[in-house]
């Protein structure tokens, strides 16, 4: 009983103790710039180094035989608390193996929900980015303090135990070939991803106009979304629903980065819950569900682009939003 509830629980951790790492420093760009003499693009693009890595993990893991949990727990642990250190060529390292971890864990994460079978473990594992945000948030306000919550690391490092004893000998992954997306699966996940890379800016803008509080509701707001969206799928269809979502998506992200912060709790939610059914669509579009994961990952490296120039070209994450919502509710009507 122990081991399954184990086996079930591991996957929702594995996903949210690395979003987490990978995120919080976004609570910090104006600390990172200060301390470490940077303009804030250039600081965009250190926080987003872990997207380079994230594809990397994703392949290390296509191959990998053993267990994979305990190890790279254990220096998610060490690397987070390297991480105080406030050097710029060490941070670029440390941020770069930050995100191989991540795609090992994440990718771990997503098949091993759902291996477990069980609808609600699988839809945590999913909101594991908005869990690991919603952490983020919470110790940024209550240490704001970039060495201290560094500290973590030492919590993860105990988490790592999880993953060992007789019950490792239920996460033993077996060694396989790699598969390579179609191209449709990796445009439409960089289009369903640009709204999740957009909300990187986010806390800095709040942090800006002193409205830094939005992040927490609209994160939380989020996870009810992630709840309902399967109930939405089933009354309106999937590509219907997934229409309606795009749109929602691209009127609320014009008018929250052009108008009205508030919107942010509607762009929020529904630009993270998307993510939750672009697996089912592309799987009934015919792509191979073992290859989901890597052209996710193979998506994600956007996420070192477009925080980078949103900071550099005005109106960009408008203009990005536009492009990809329209990109998407075009491939959606094919």
């Amino acid at each position: 009983m122990e081991v399954n509830l184990r086996f079930k629980i591991l996957p929702v951790i594995a996903y949210t103790i690395p979003t987490f790492v990978l995120v919080y420093p976004s609570f910090f760009i104006s600390y990172l710039s200060k301390n470490l003499d940077l303009a804030y693009w250039e600081v965009f693009a250190l926080v987003a180094v872990p997207f380079l890595g994230r594809l990397i993990g994703s392949l290390i893991y296509q191959f990998l035989k053993l267990n994979s949990y305990f190890i790279s727990f254990l220096l998610l642990g060490i690397f987070t608390i390297l991480q105080s250190i406030l050097n710029i060529y060490l941070l670029i390292f440390i941020r770069f193996f930050v995100g191989i971890l991540f795609g090992i864990l994440t990718t771990f994460a997503v098949e091993y929900a759902t291996k477990s079978g069980d609808n609600l473990i699988l839809g945590l594992t999913t909101g594991g980015w908005s869990l690991g945000w919603i952490l983020a948030y919470l110790l940024f306000i209550m240490l704001n303090n970039w060495h201290l919550i560094a500290v973590a690391g030492m919590f993860i490092i105990l988490l790592a135990i999880l993953g060992t004893g007789d019950f490792s000998n239920n996460i033993i992954v077996e060694k396989r070939r790699l598969r390579l997306p179609s191209t449709i699966s990796i445009i439409v996940y960089i289009c369903a991803l640009t709204p999740a890379f957009l909300l990187e800016i986010v806390p800095n803008i709040l942090e800006r106009i002193n409205m830094i509080w939005i992040v927490l509701p609209s994160y939380f707001l989020s996870l009810i979304v992630y709840i309902i969206l399967p109930l939405i799928v089933n009354r309106l269809g999937l590509k219907i629903s997934m229409i309606i979502i795009s749109i929602i998506i691209l009127t609320s992200g014009i008018s929250a980065f052009l108008f009205c912060p508030f919107i942010f709790l509607i762009f929020t939610p529904f630009g993270l819950a998307v993510l939750s059914i672009i697996p089912k669509y592309l799987t009934h579009k015919g792509e191979n569900p073992k290859r989901l994961g890597l052209a996710l990952n193979i998506g994600s490296v956007m996420g070192l682009i477009i925080p980078v120039l949103s900071n550099i070209m005005p109106y960009f994450p408008e203009i990005i939003i536009v492009i990809t919502m329209l990109s998407l509710i075009l491939t959606l009507a094919m």
